[in-house]
């Protein structure tokens, strides 16, 4: 479903934050060629080593591959989302996958203020599983979501910073890529959500300026933005960086032909 979305706004620069064992990365490669910019942060170090590793081996020949139009460059933070404030780079989306459940209601609040204060994307997309059925206000300082509370937030986001819109989207219907016989790509494993809600949320700040930054941003939102610490991130340690460039876009042979965006690839021969 991201990668859908991704595809729609046509971005060519995410920043995956939770990014776990790198679905998103692996699958943007894949499938958005447009894309020639990707970070991702977590604060699992074993998870980011592995993706790291994966990102090392040679592509299997099981896989077709086709040079990308421009490389895509890769970059894995360990550490939560502050790490950012040592790395002063624009994005011009952010993906938030399942992180929100994971938050808890201080870990919540810094999240939005850097992401949506200090980063200040184009585009902000997020996945939450809200419990069905109760809205009590027992989960209002929990980790559990109801659709009431996901609501509350993300018109709390948009009152604190007013140059955000957000809506929500089908999150069935924007897995269901034209093209595919079934949902879901056969090599890779099938996810689950019970009650997911797809969220949007889109800046009507100025463009993002050649070199990533943004020109203003009005309101508000720029008075918070001077009273943090994001150019000036202090002594403290380093944080565990790995950086590489993808040159090609890589294929499954049994999913290839799932792909109608890529129809310039070649196509193997199937026995």
């Amino acid at each position: 479903a991201f990668c859908v979305e991704l595809q729609r706004l046509n971005v060519t620069s995410v920043l995956d934050v939770g990014c776990g064992d790198g679905r998103l990365l692996f699958r943007v490669n894949m499938r958005c060629p447009q894309i020639c910019r990707y970070t991702g942060v977590d604060v699992h170090q074993s998870a980011l080593e592995a993706v790291w590793d994966r990102l090392q081996r040679p592509p299997s020949i099981s896989s077709a591959q086709t040079p990308r139009g421009q490389p895509l460059e890769v970059k894995l933070l360990h550490g939560d989302v502050s790490v950012l404030k040592s790395h002063q780079i624009r994005y011009e989306s952010v993906v938030l996958a399942n992180l929100l459940t994971e938050l808890s209601p201080e870990g919540l609040s810094s999240l939005t203020t850097i992401v949506f204060g200090e980063v200040a994307p184009r585009y902000v997309s997020l996945l939450v599983t809200v419990e069905e059925g109760s809205t009590s206000s027992e989960y209002e300082n929990s980790l559990q979501w109801t659709q009431d509370k996901l609501y509350a937030w993300c018109d709390s986001v948009i009152s604190a910073f007013p140059h955000f819109t957000w809506k929500e989207k089908d999150f069935q219907a924007m897995r269901k890529i034209p093209g595919r016989e079934s949902e879901g790509d056969p090599n890779e494993p099938v996810e689950h959500f019970s009650n997911p809600r797809f969220i949007l949320f889109e800046s009507s700040a100025e463009p993002l300026t050649p070199d990533g930054g943004r020109d203003h941003v009005e309101g508000d939102a720029q008075k918070d933005r001077g009273k943090t610490d994001w150019d000036d991130p202090g002594d403290g340690p380093e944080p565990w960086v790995r950086e590489t460039s993808l040159h090609t876009l890589s294929f499954k042979s049994r999913g290839i032909q799932r792909y109608s965006g890529f129809d310039h690839a070649p196509r193997p021969h199937l026995d």
